[in-house]
C-alpha cells in the first residue's frame, strides 16, 4: 500500500487538503503530497515521517536542509528520482527564504540598485512588460507586479488598477518598471506620457512616483535622474 489512493480514507491528505486547506496537513502529510508514493513495503506516510526523523538534526522539516544524496539514499523507499525531489524541495525552500530576506533588507533609494535587482529577470523578454514595485516608508520593496505586457502606452496601462493596488499593499512609494526589448532604454514619447499620467494620479491619493527605470541590454535609463519626475 505505497501510494497515498491506497491509503484509508482519513489518511489521504490529498482529500484532507482539497477539504480543509493545506494548511491543516501535518509536516508528514505536506511531505507525503509531494512524494505522491512509497513502496510495496512503506507507505508514503511512513516514509515521509522517515524522511523527516533527520540525521541527528533532530525531528521535522528542517531535516530536509540536513540531507544530502548519500543519507536519503540509506532511508528504505527511497530511490535517486526521490532523492532529488526531497534536495531539490530543500534547495528550492533555502533560496526562498534568502530571496525574501534580501527584499527585507534591500533599500531602492538609488536607481542602479534596482535596475540590478531586476534587470536579469526582465531584459531578454521579447515583449515589453511594465511592473509596479510597491515601497515602504524606507523604500525598501513590499512587493511588485506585472501591470501590463505589449507596448507601454495610455490604452494599455489601466491608471485605475495601479491605484488600487498601490493602496491594497500599503505602499507609501511606488517605482515604475519596464524593459525595450531593442536593447536601447531611451523612453519613447508613451512612455513619458504615460509616466506623467501615473504621477498625477498617484500624487492626488498622497503617494509618490519615486522613478520610472527603463532596462536595456545591460543598461538602464532613470526618469528621476533625468529629471522628468
Amino acid at each position: 500500500m505505497g501510494k497515498i489512493k491506497e491509503l484509508p480514507l482519513e489518511q489521504r491528505p490529498y482529500d484532507r487538503a482539497v477539504e480543509y486547506g493545506v494548511e491543516s496537513l501535518t509536516d508528514v502529510e505536506l511531505l507525503a503530497v509531494l512524494l505522491r508514493s512509497g513502496t510495496k513495503d512503506v507507505n508514503v506516510i511512513n516514509l515521509a515521517y522517515k524522511i523527516l526523523e533527520g540525521n541527528g538534526e533532530g525531528f521535522g522539516i528542517n531535516s530536509i536542509f540536513h540531507h544530502n544524496m548519500e543519507k536519503l539514499l540509506s532511508i528504505k523507499g527511497v530511490g535517486k528520482v526521490k532523492a532529488v525531489q526531497i534536495l531539490a524541495l530543500g534547495e528550492f525552500c533555502k533560496r526562498a527564504w534568502e530571496r525574501k530576506n534580501i527584499k527585507k533588507s534591500i533599500s531602492f533609494a538609488s536607481p542602479d540598485v534596482v535596475a540590478n535587482y531586476y534587470k536579469e529577470s526582465i531584459r531578454h523578454l521579447e515583449v515589453e512588460e511594465l511592473r509596479i514595485v510597491f515601497l515602504d516608508t524606507r523604500q525598501r520593496p513590499i512587493s511588485d507586479m506585472v501591470i501590463s505586457v505589449g507596448t507601454v502606452n495610455s490604452s494599455l496601462v489601466s491608471v485605475r488598477e495601479i491605484l488600487i493596488e498601490s493602496l491594497k499593499h500599503l505602499a507609501v512609494n511606488v517605482i515604475l518598471l519596464h524593459n525595450h526589448p531593442s536593447g536601447d532604454p531611451s523612453p519613447s514619447k508613451a512612455d513619458i506620457d504615460i509616466t506623467k499620467d501615473i504621477n498625477k494620479a498617484l500624487d492626488s491619493i498622497g503617494i509618490e512616483l519615486i522613478d520610472h527605470i527603463v532596462i536595456g541590454d545591460n543598461c538602464y535609463y532613470s526618469f528621476k535622474e533625468q529629471g522628468i519626475i
